[in-house]
Order: structure tokens, then C-alpha cells, then sequence
């Protein structure tokens, strides 16, 4: 296997509220090499959203700050440069409906297959924007932290499996918890912990 094989995509959404039709207004993803966990690239980008469409609860804790939002790209913009760095990071042999082979990306977060994928894919979708998030190779921390602990013997797991609550757990930093990129690599350092890469 070639080493650009070796490649495992994480990423966070931050939105404007819990709905299903909740505006993301936040986008993030780091490649990685999945055997070593070795940044390989980083894309980000604050999304314009309208903003009456936005939950005021879910701004504050998300740290929206107009400010911070002036230069936010279209989300046409956003998602097409963002299957544009997805296309660079797909490995992972599929087959679709139709026969044809395809390669799609393996991913990796904290509840991004409930949540972040789902929407994803959907605002992708919306667009006409194909997206090569595979659907067999997802590496969801908060699946994975259900796991470790029901075998965790007598280890007292800790009470909540929101992405902060484990992180302090296993001592890993969550400076700029609930921005997409700090989240990202939040959940990257989770999944270490998980499969044990030192």
C-alpha cells in the first residue's frame, strides 16, 4: 500500500442551533496520516449564515463575534472548497449502486456520525456538490469512548461523553473548546488515546 493510503480525514461543524436546518456556520477538517495521527493539512472556514435564523444560545456558546464573521464565505464558496480538499484525501476503495468503483475518505470526530456527517452531507447535497465522506469508515470518539469504557474494568468513566468532559478526563487540552478547528483536534487527540498511538 502506497503511504498516501495513510490518510484519515477529522473534522467539526459548529452551527447555529440544534435543528436539523440549523445554519453551519463553522467548518473545519485535518487530514491526518491515520497510523501516526501526523497533521498532513488543515482546512477551515467561517461560513455566512443569516443570522435570523440563528439559535442566540447556540452563538454564544459557539463564540460567534460578527467581527470574526466579516470575511465568512458564501456557503456555496465554502463547500466547494471543501470537496476540493476532500477529493485530495480519498483512499478508501468503494463501489457504488451503479458498479462503478470510487474512493471515498475516511473520516474521524467526536459524534460526527450523528450529527456533523449527517449535516454535511445534506448542505453538500443541497448544493449538487458530491460528497466523497465514505459511509463504512467513520471513526466517531463518542462511539468510540462507549467502547473503551464498557471495558474499562474498574475505571470510573466520567459522567458525561460530551468531547470537553472526555478531554478532561485524559488531561488533553480543550483551549478554544466549541470552534470547529480546536474541536477537531480535540477529537484527534481522543482518538489516539482510544487506539492507543502514543
Amino acid at each position: 500500500m502506497d503511504s498516501s493510503d495513510y490518510k484519515a480525514v477529522f473534522l467539526d461543524t459548529e452551527t447555529a442551533g440544534l435543528r436539523d436546518d440549523s445554519p453551519i456556520i463553522e467548518l473545519a477538517a485535518v487530514a491526518v496520516n491515520r497510523f501516526s495521527f501526523e497533521e498532513l493539512e488543515v482546512f477551515e472556514a467561517k461560513i455566512h449564515f443569516d443570522i435570523t435564523k440563528a439559535d442566540p444560545e447556540a452563538l454564544r456558546v459557539n463564540g460567534y463575534d460578527s467581527e470574526k464573521w466579516a470575511d465568512a464565505l458564501s456557503p456555496n464558496l465554502a463547500w466547494r472548497q471543501f470537496a476540493v480538499f476532500l477529493d485530495r484525501h480519498r483512499t478508501v476503495p468503494q463501489v457504488a449502486k451503479s458498479g462503478r468503483p470510487w474512493l471515498a475518505v475516511r473520516s474521524g470526530g467526536h459524534n460526527i456520525a450523528g450529527f456533523d456527517l449527517p449535516r454535511i452531507r445534506k448542505a453538500m447535497s443541497d448544493r449538487q456538490i458530491f460528497c466523497s465522506l465514505g459511509y463504512t469508515c467513520v471513526l466517531d470518539t463518542m462511539q468510540e469512548a462507549e467502547w473503551f469504557f464498557s471495558r474499562a474494568g474498574d475505571r470510573i468513566p466520567p459522567e458525561s461523553r460530551r468531547l470537553t468532559s472526555l478531554c478532561e478526563y485524559f488531561g488533553i487540552s480543550a483551549i478554544d473548546a466549541h470552534t470547529a478547528l480546536a474541536d477537531t483536534r480535540m477529537s484527534i487527540a481522543l482518538a489516539k488515546r482510544f487506539l492507543g498511538v502514543a
